[in-house]
């Protein structure tokens, strides 16, 4: 898997107290940008690019691109120099360039203006290097990432064709930042529109020739793959005509086993050597889910409705104005859904409510509940969209201080903060079979020993599983399946059930996220996803197709279990879509955040005898919200 960023720089790595980047880190603690840069320069020069070096100065680098006063004293050649440095450092085989990576990662953590002050920032030196003659990879990088806010740049014009010059020889590291779209739809568009265009330009074979397998399959989930699809047969039979097996990186064997496992899916014949026989039985299995007896131009004039603006609309004011839409014509029954709760319960009690009022609205619902007994709270991850802590203040510098030093630094610096966090009540049975009114309710303690180490990924994919086998013979009296968490605060719902039941008859899941492409990895949402028993099937048995999947040497695959991705992976692979379904997504509900007074006590006693930069910044914070 790739490293997007290489780890955060940890202090108790860092060499004697002369080392520059020792010295560094310390005036970046002070505050002092510029003279941290200032110690970093001389380590930036040379043919010997020192990885700790250049991670300690994009992080100074980032904080002057977004406070250019920051940097206001030193002249404009100096800065163009260092800035030039730190953009045409070289990928290493597992991560991109330092300041690339930052720039990107700070931006998926939504720091506000990320691309544009960079792209403002860096403006002078892509065009120094431009006019200086240089098209090197880690230069081209970082102008397809700051793209749409270049605005103003000169050589803007000539992008695309130098995008498609060097996209051949690009490693896995560069595809790693310019075409994260999953959860931005606008920044990166035109690169994306790039690889698209030279897609629907090409032949089969004139792409096989060209790409390595690992970017066509890169290239699919990059522009969602509806130009590539019909392409797959001709495209895997002429990359199995360029030659065996022998000479061909791991990456590309694994990349044509699973275009190739795709498209059986999809049921489409292919001839390629190198997918094993049950590999194969498990695609024919996957392509009947899209043999499936259904009306297909209704299913696609539903699947448009859903994705229309206005019908969208029209569905909210008869949500609000408590109207039904028609329903199918199914004996005059409402829609029959099985929902399926699984996960850490965290804010349940308060997000049920928000379920009736809305998703559920004009459906007959048994629920199917399989959760852990501890109630939980979610993670402190700085890039997450709700912190479990109380205080706009507090979380905000929080945000920044973490995202500077990295999670595991700051729960070694604030062990009785992150101890606290952690502690939470628990819930039984007979509470859970009242709030939900069914009886098929699984609690388990995952603190026993038969869940000892398991991270919370294999939790989350272990429970979906868990929680659709409660379903098990039953599932034939179901419409649809919901599978959803019970912390999940939802809004309106813009959909009418007709064109939700009408559209899944095709092998689709609609889900909080539609299917993209986030750091060279598929992506889905893993809060909440609806569809036809049949499809849900597939997605819950994600739980074992994890290891199925990494031992038939699929690409991307491994025996490890990711958030998004894992999901992700399963439905490519199956050819199941997965599109957004139109609710308007709400938070993940903690049962209560930390108090600001629970925090204030964790934090002076966790800043007891040091009281250095950071302790006076988040306990300065968290006095202002206490004062509020």
């Amino acid at each position: 898997m790739v490293n997007v960023m290489s780890a955060t720089y940890n202090e108790s790595q860092s060499g004697s107290p002369h080392d520059p980047v020792r010295v560094a880190l310390d005036f970046e603690e002070r505050g002092e940008t510029a003279e941290a840069l200032a110690v970093l320069e001389p380590s930036l020069l040379g043919p010997r690019q020192q990885d700790d070096a250049f991670q300690a100065a994009s992080r100074a680098a980032f904080a002057a691109c977004l406070n250019p006063s920051l940097l206001a004293e030193w002249p404009e050649p100096r800065r163009i120099a260092l800035y030039r440095n730190l953009v045409l450092q070289h990928a290493t085989p597992d991560a991109a360039p330092a300041l690339h990576a930052r720039i990107a990662s700070s931006h998926s953590a939504k720091t506000e203006g990320a691309l544009a002050k960079s792209a403002a920032a860096l403006q002078s030196t892509l065009s120094s290097l431009w006019e200086e003659g240089d098209r090197s990879p880690s230069f081209l990088l970082m102008v397809l990432l700051l793209r749409q806010h270049l605005k103003g740049w000169p050589y803007r014009d000539q992008i695309s064709l130098w995008h498609a010059q060097l996209l051949p020889h690009l490693t896995r590291p560069h595809f790693s930042l310019p075409y994260n779209w999953a959860f931005d739809g606008e920044n990166f568009q035109d690169n994306i529109d790039d690889i698209d265009q030279l897609l629907k330009s090409s032949s089969a074979q004139e792409i096989a020739r060209r790409y390595a397998p690992w970017q066509i399959i890169l290239f699919h989930w990059i522009t969602k793959g509806s130009s590539l699809d019909p392409l797959l047969p001709a495209v895997i039979d002429a990359l199995d005509a360029r030659g065996s097996g022998e000479g061909r990186s791991d990456d590309d064997i694994a990349a044509i086993r699973s275009l190739s496992l795709r498209a059986i899916a999809l049921g489409f014949e292919t001839r390629t050597p190198m997918l094993q026989d049950n590999a194969k039985a498990r695609g024919r299995q996957w392509a009947a889910l899209h043999t499936h007896e259904s009306n297909g131009a209704e299913a696609e004039r539903a699947a448009r409705r859903l994705a229309s603006k206005h019908w969208q609309a029209i569905n909210v004011v008869r949500a609000l104005s408590g109207q039904k839409m028609p329903f199918l014509k199914l004996g005059h029954r409402r829609p029959r859904i099985a929902v399926c709760v699984s996960g850490q319960l965290r804010g349940y009690r308060r997000a049920f409510p928000s379920w009736s009022r809305t998703i559920l609205q004009g459906a007959d619902c048994h629920f199917f509940v399989h959760t852990w007994k501890i109630v939980g709270r979610s993670g402190a991850e700085p890039h997450r969209a709700f912190l479990p802590f109380s205080g706009q203040e507090f979380c905000a510098a929080y945000r920044e201080q973490v995202q500077r030093i990295g999670l595991s630094e700051a729960m070694s610096r604030y062990p009785n903060l992150f101890f606290r966090l952690g502690q939470s009540g628990e819930v039984s049975k007979s509470d859970l079979c009242a709030f939900y009114g069914t009886d098929d309710v699984v609690i388990e303690d995952d603190t026993a020993d038969c869940f000892a180490n398991w991270p919370n990924s294999r939790k989350l994919h272990y429970k979906i599983a868990a929680a659709h086998e409660l379903v098990g013979k039953r599932q034939a009296e179901f419409d649809l399946v919901l599978r959803i968490r019970p912390d999940k605060e939802l809004g309106l719902a813009a959909f009418a059930w007709t064109d939700l039941i009408r559209a899944a008859t095709a092998p689709v899941i609609y889900a909080d996220i539609g299917f993209g492409h986030q750091y060279t990895h598929p992506i889905i949402g893993d809060q909440l996803a609806i569809g036809t028993p049949e499809v849900m099937r597939t997605y819950a048995e994600t739980y074992r197709l994890v290891p199925e999947l990494a031992a038939l040497g699929m690409f991307d695959c491994t025996p490890d279990y990711h958030g998004h991705a894992s999901l992700a992976r399963t439905c490519w692979h199956a050819g199941i879509d997965v599109r957004r379904l139109p609710v308007r997504m709400g938070r993940l509900l903690e049962a209560e955040a930390m108090p600001a007074g629970e925090i204030a006590g964790c934090l002076a006693e966790d800043a007891r005898g040091r009281m250095n930069t950071m302790d006076q910044i988040l306990i300065a914070a968290n006095r202002r919200d206490l004062q509020l």
